[in-house]
């Protein structure tokens, strides 16, 4: 999601912010054993063709995974994460450099054969007042601490990612080029093999894009990544993909074939007309399509849900904010001046979801200065927001006061050097007046996620954010694979959602698959595509509108035999027989896959995986010693493992 938007979904400049590491851990981290983990990540990583799961993976906002929080997320089948290294917090003082948390979060994700993607993002409050870095003194700091990063994980088989939707953000194109350009130089010449990508880019804008091609980043890029974000099916993706591939080929440098990647991407089950069923047929959907167009990696938005989240009360007005101040004890107060010219604080209208405007600006017309947020959502789009780096190295309280003409709930978020997250949402009642509102850092946020996950604050703060969602509710938290709340005791840590059994059903479907073709169907809304491993053939049907009742069959071109149909959610199994003219097939709007049984059994899905991880015909998807309880999903009955250990 957009750079600010990520900053309300996981934290003030993130959840995932590393943690500083303590004094203990302040020590050079230990070099790989190239032997048996160095990875010639330029060579191998971005085949166009890749062999499923090879180019799946997952957004994650956080460096220290929860016990069963990995292996959780290893049984989708994935083999990425996608995250931000975030600048500000892994620099705390010029040129002091703290990777820690990442070391542990890559190391466990290792065990797992999972590789990350770390995002080079975000200001530093250390340097041109935490903006985009466009001075030469914060380029070149940027440049020095993006180039340790990738020294200290060279041969760690990670993939670096320029910046985060930076034209969502208004950062321009110039200052991006300049600034990847440099980076990227940087980063090759510590490590040859690394992977550096970019620019992140927030839907799928060709003249921004251009601007940064022309300036010469496909000279440095390895990938182009983008976020393809829509309400529309995922298929419609696919002229977008073409324009973007023909402006790479007109860029590049000679002799040079750069991939396309689906950087993040993503559907809300609280969007209009979505829930939880349609978004796991969109994430079988969206990984099979971008298959079918070989993009060699795609990045599903999110791994889970985000925590709750305010909401405004109308679809457009305006709030002040004025006297924002820290409190050392209940009486003594510090008045910050944050509402001056100087001061560059940041608006985001969410360019991946179209239709909001607003702004935020300071007025000095009041006898003393306000940040002033508009909003406007009555042409769609999902939040508005305006976020400032600072640098608060002790207090007990912020008091600020805030004017609108409507009541309504102010979220609070600010990050912490641990990396955690801290939110409040107060409310807004005395409209039309000032209303003097308190953040009580003391005793700690109601709502908290991330770094030391304690929600006690970690002083210096490091970033605070004031914004106001869309009246719809809560469309940003619900992009998860999985629900929210941890449960540490659960065989599964957090309640799956059906686009976790959607995502394993493909991974383990098609393990050592990969896509051959897509058989031409006379109904465009019909897909039919092939796999192939060796000789050994599987399929994947699916349409992308409902069909009508008694309509929606096809022939699958497929030899004679006994074929096994497992629904998308590896449940609902029906055992089918091909005859002379193929297999007829009842298509729906999830996928359906169709596997050969060969000598009274089914082919082996994978080496780790077999019947049992998706399910017999009589319709359950078994987990080992986990009892089950039976939910229904809009058309599809399933059956899911029951999230409680009886006694």
């Amino acid at each position: 999601m957009h750079v600010i938007q990520r900053m309300w979904m996981c934290g003030i400049a993130a959840s995932v912010w590393a943690a500083a590491a303590p004094a203990s851990a302040r020590q050079p981290l230990p070099v790989p054993n190239r032997a048996v983990k160095a990875v010639a990540v330029r060579a191998d990583s971005l085949v166009p063709n890749p062999t499923v799961p090879d180019g799946l993976g997952v957004n994650i906002h956080w460096t220290n995974p929860r016990p069963g929080e990995i292996r959780m997320l290893a049984a989708t089948g994935v083999r990425w994460i996608r995250m931000d290294c975030t600048w500000g917090a892994t620099e705390v003082k010029k040129g002091q450099y703290h990777f820690a948390a990442y070391l542990r979060l890559i190391t466990a994700l290792r065990r797992y054969h999972i590789r990350p993607v770390l995002i080079l993002d975000y200001g530093n409050s250390l340097y041109q007042h935490g903006a985009f870095p466009t001075t030469p003194a914060a380029r070149h700091a940027f440049v020095h601490w993006a180039a340790t990063a990738a020294k200290t994980f060279r041969g760690w088989g990670v993939m670096w990612e320029m910046w985060n939707e930076p034209n969502g953000s208004n950062v321009p194109a110039a200052a991006y080029a300049k600034l990847a350009i440099a980076v990227g130089q940087a980063i090759h010449r510590v490590d040859p093999h690394a992977l550096f990508v970019g620019p992140a880019l927030a839907g799928m804008d060709g003249g921004w894009l251009k601007q940064i091609f022309q300036d010469g980043v496909l000279k440095e890029f390895d990938a182009v990544t983008v976020h393809p974000y829509r309400q529309a099916p995922p298929e419609t993706v696919g002229k977008d993909y073409v324009n973007i591939r023909q402006l790479i080929a007109r860029y590049s440098p000679a002799g040079r074939t750069i991939p396309l990647i689906s950087g993040e991407w993503g559907y809300s089950t609280t969007w209009m007309q979505y829930d939880a069923n349609r978004q796991g047929k969109y994430l079988a959907r969206e990984f099979l399509t971008n298959l079918m167009h070989r993009i060699p990696l795609s990045i599903w938005y999110d791994w889970h849900n985000d925590g709750a989240f305010g909401l405004g009360q109308s679809d457009h007005g305006s709030i002040e904010f004025s006297h924002i101040a820290v409190s050392a004890n209940s009486a003594a107060k510090k008045n910050l001046k944050f509402f001056v010219k100087q001061r560059p604080w940041t608006f985001n209208n969410g360019a991946e979801f179209p239709g909001a405007t607003g702004s935020f600006h300071i007025d000095t017309h009041h006898p003393v200065p306000v940040g002033v947020l508009t909003y406007n959502f009555a042409g769609g789009g999902n939040y508005v927001d305006a976020i400032l780096n600072i640098g608060i190295k002790q207090a007990d309280a912020l008091v600020f006061r805030v004017k609108s003409g409507q009541r309504q709930r102010i979220l609070i978020r600010i990050a912490d050097r641990s990396g955690q997250t801290n939110q409040w949402v107060l409310p807004y009642r005395d409209v039309h007046h000032w209303q003097t509102l308190r953040v009580n850092l003391a005793h700690g946020a109601p709502e908290y996620w991330g770094g030391k996950n304690n929600g006690l604050v970690d002083f210096p703060i490091t970033s605070m954010a004031i914004g106001v969602n869309n009246a719809f509710p809560s469309q940003e938290r619900h992009f998860g694979i999985v629900k929210y709340k941890y449960h540490p005791h659960r065989h599964w840590v957090y309640t799956p959602k059906p686009a976790f059994f959607a995502c394993r059903t493909l991974t383990h479907t098609l393990h050592g698959f990969h896509f051959e073709k897509r058989i031409k169907e006379n109904n465009l809304n019909n897909f039919v595509l092939v796999f192939a491993r060796g000789e050994q053939q599987r399929w994947v049907a699916w349409s992308m509108v409902k069909p009508q009742p008694g309509r929606g069959a096809v022939v699958l071109p497929l030899p004679a035999g006994t074929y096994r149909v497992i629904n998308y959610l590896g449940a609902q199994c029906t055992t089918a027989r091909a005859g002379a003219a193929g297999l007829k097939l009842q298509l729906s709007t999830g996928p359906q896959y169709v596997v050969p049984v060969r000598a009274g059994r089914d082919e082996p899905m994978s080496p780790e995986a077999d019947q049992r991880a998706i399910g017999g015909c009589a319709g359950t998807l078994s987990v080992r010693q986990v009892p089950w309880i039976l939910f229904e999903y809009a058309e599809d009955w399933i059956c899911l493992p029951k999230i409680y250990r009886t006694a």
